[in-house]
């Protein structure tokens, strides 16, 4: 059993101001909710994963948002339940979710994490566009963090793509929306700004990060478990000071 940790500084009526809405939905709603970087406004969404009744919604909200990049943390299945629908295709045959057509364009699997490319087509509008999947494939659901080099690989390869294609926000899902998720983006903020101030506030990065989605972070495990990654990136400095070149 995992000691929970709690904050005094929730703000859950501050909550919806933060929320992701379909454009031109009736009604707009998504489990989904923006989460500010260092500096950037809107850097993550920190999304539900999709099930397959929500899985239209979710390439939609790709779609309005001009998303070129999705990490999920998780994997479809976990604890002999389904956690996460498979909302991308297998193979090079279109997958069909709503008025998507979804394009499988190159799959590369590595040993702790999977990336695949694909051309998402908008058959409605006939406006085509390219998203980038991170899949990290050994992060346990109870947020242990057992190979942080495979984290900050990610978030390597998650900026690099961003930046490529105009920083739009950066897709972010697992299982819950509270304890991977959250503790990867607190992760990736951190790393920002202590490169730019040279000082690691995990505390404030949450503080900030549970008013845009409350209850950010759930156990001591995955609080140490951002400290663990952070550190990590500090100790492979010279390997890891170019995310932003």
């Amino acid at each position: 059993m995992h000691s929970k940790i709690t904050f005094n500084f929730l703000f859950p009526s501050t909550a919806n101001n933060h929320r992701v809405p379909l454009k031109n939905e009736h009604p707009d709603y998504i489990n989904a909710a923006f989460i500010n970087g260092y500096k950037e406004k809107k850097a993550f969404i920190i999304a539900e994963s999709p099930m397959f009744n929500t899985a239209r919604n979710f390439w939609k909200m790709i779609d309005d948002r001009n998303v070129t990049a999705i990490v999920i943390l998780c994997h479809e299945n976990e604890n002999n339940q389904e956690v996460c629908y498979q909302y991308w295709p297998s193979t090079s045959i279109a997958l069909v979710i709503g008025e998507y057509n979804i394009t499988l364009l190159n799959e590369n699997t590595n040993n702790r994490y999977i990336e695949r490319k694909f051309e998402v087509k908008n058959n409605n509008t006939g406006v085509k566009q390219s998203v980038t999947q991170f899949q990290i494939t050994n992060w346990d659901s109870t947020g242990e963090v057992k190979n942080p080099q495979t984290i900050l690989m990610i978030i390597e390869e998650m900026y690099r793509t961003q930046r490529k294609r105009g920083n739009t926000s950066i897709v972010v899902h697992c299982s819950d929306t509270v304890g991977r998720s959250a503790m990867f983006c607190a992760a990736a903020t951190t790393i920002n700004k202590c490169k730019t101030e040279g000082v690691i506030d995990v505390f404030q990065v949450l503080k900030s990060q549970r008013i845009q989605k409350p209850g950010s972070v759930q156990t001591v495990q995955q609080y140490q478990g951002i400290f663990q990654i952070v550190l990590t990136y500090l100790d492979s400095f010279e390997t890891y000071s170019n995310f932003t070149r």
